[in-house]
């Protein structure tokens, strides 16, 4: 599904949680994005990133610059038999609790409507790639003030082809050496741009950026399919909810 370029980026969101000690009320790990998917809505992030926190402890906001939260379910994770190959399954799944949810909230900050024949997309080597999140050095917490600082970070890269792991590929960002660290933008939506015209741009979902380093340029991410097949199994009830 062709989405203009300029709407593409609203559903991306940081990770934050929320911890019981009054003196740090919040730690924010990686980024993480919003799609709606046969007609229900989740919130999408790597596994990793919630690696040392519980489940319940995730928030996720309606809108980047507000402090109202999305009402979130039990989340969803996949498990694999390779020790080795982790990658594939570095997902975990919160549904929205929609009963509960105020849509206007988001504002211009939508969900992405998510496609099952998005996974059909093939990843062109001509075609940019995109993505936005929140990396750790743009941020600014401040525990006395109880304030958070943000920016995010759209990078743009080119498509260097499949990855060791199955179902992850690696993409080269460019400029990446005018960027501190990638450190917090695990977790962030990646999108295949067309450029049509010399002034219009088409983006399809590509899937989710795993890992990377500024040094080297080279990121990695989960393909489109990998997390269809998984909201497909969550929509059709072929897993269950994960216990804490």
């Amino acid at each position: 599904m062709d989405i203009p370029l300029t709407s593409i980026f609203g559903c991306a969101r940081m990770i934050i949680f929320q911890n019981d000690n009054p003196d740090y009320p919040v730690s924010i790990s990686g980024s993480g994005f919003i799609v709606r998917y046969r007609s229900r809505l989740f919130v999408v992030t790597a596994l990793h990133v919630t690696k040392g926190f519980e489940h319940h402890q995730v928030r996720v906001q309606y809108h980047p610059n507000m402090s109202t939260v999305i009402p979130l379910l039990r989340p969803y994770t996949i498990a694999g038999n390779d020790p080795d190959d982790t990658d594939q399954y570095d997902i975990i799944v919160l549904a929205v609790d929609e009963a509960k949810l105020d849509p206007a909230l988001f504002g211009e900050y939508r969900p992405y409507d998510l496609l099952e024949m998005d996974a059909l997309t093939i990843f062109n080597p001509t075609s940019s790639f995109a993505s936005r999140g929140f990396p750790t050095c743009l941020r600014r917490l401040s525990y006395d003030e109880r304030s958070v600082d943000f920016e995010s970070l759209i990078v743009d890269a080119a498509y260097e082809g499949r990855a060791g792991p199955k179902e992850t590929h690696l993409l080269r960002v460019h400029r990446a050496d005018e960027i501190e660290s990638f450190d917090g933008m695990s977790g962030a939506p990646v999108f295949q741009v067309r450029q049509d015209e010399e002034k219009y741009s088409h983006a399809t979902f590509a899937g989710m950026l795993l890992r990377g380093g500024a040094t080297s340029g080279i990121v990695r991410f989960l393909e489109h399919g990998k997390i269809i097949s998984v909201l497909t199994k969550i929509v059709t009830g072929d897993v269950e909810p994960t216990e804490e």
